[in-house]
């Protein structure tokens, strides 16, 4: 809730969601012996996360946030530290997984490895994976082009994260799809990460852009 004193008036964000949906994973947390107080929404942790990590954001910059994870993607989008557009898209790494294991003949299971680190396979993957780019661009491209016309404004900048943004030449398929290279970015950029044995930072590195969500959930 925002409060403007000049025209008193307020400006408030509502999110609906179904109560099922809300009890059943309530119900999980609980099982683990866990209580819960507050409950948050994925691209609204995501965007308090981004901002954490981006102190001095150009109030005027229009940025799309897109948290690909296992099973949809967030998309968000802000000007300067303003919240524009928010929504779930249902695509995510699970259709990219199932889209390469049919394409090339492999498991599932032995995915993660090829998916990080191609080689000679990285064209194989593009090709396999290039059905579900495209679904998302759609919805990427609706997104963009109702923010526009809402607001008269256009994208500047892409940020990806979640685990899925690091399959092989996703950054090239967005900047061929809207001529601006997505950039990824680290949630815990802001965090001072204590050394020790129990610490491996390499491979934190390799997966600290799958933590945008949970990162903007512990800033609560």
């Amino acid at each position: 809730m925002k409060k403007d004193d000049k025209t008193n008036k307020l400006d408030i964000l509502l999110a609906a969601v179904k109560k099922d949906y809300i009890e059943e994973r309530l119900k999980l947390v609980e099982s683990a012996g866990y209580s819960i107080n507050v409950v948050d929404v994925d691209s609204f942790a995501l965007i308090n996360s981004f901002l954490r990590n981006r102190p001095h954001i150009d109030s005027d910059k229009t940025t799309v946030l897109l948290n690909i994870g296992a099973a949809l993607t967030n998309l968000s989008i802000i000007r300067g530290e303003t919240i524009c557009l928010v929504r779930d898209v249902m695509i995510g790494g699970n259709d990219f997984d199932n889209a390469i294991s049919k394409s090339l003949g492999i498991d599932i299971g032995s995915l993660e490895e090829l998916k990080s680190s191609p080689r000679e396979r990285l064209q194989d993957i593009i090709v396999a994976a290039k059905p579900i780019y495209n679904n998302i661009l759609d919805e990427v491209r609706l997104s963009c082009s109702y923010y526009e016309n809402q607001c008269g404004r256009n994208v500047d900048e892409f940020y990806m994260s979640g685990g899925n943004a690091l399959l092989a030449g996703s950054e090239e398929v967005f900047q061929e799809a809207f001529g601006i290279k997505p950039s990824l970015w680290n949630p815990m950029q802001f965090l001072e990460i204590s050394s020790g044995p129990r610490i491996d930072k390499v491979l934190l590195d390799s997966v600290n852009n799958s933590f945008a969500v949970a990162v903007g959930l512990a800033l609560r």
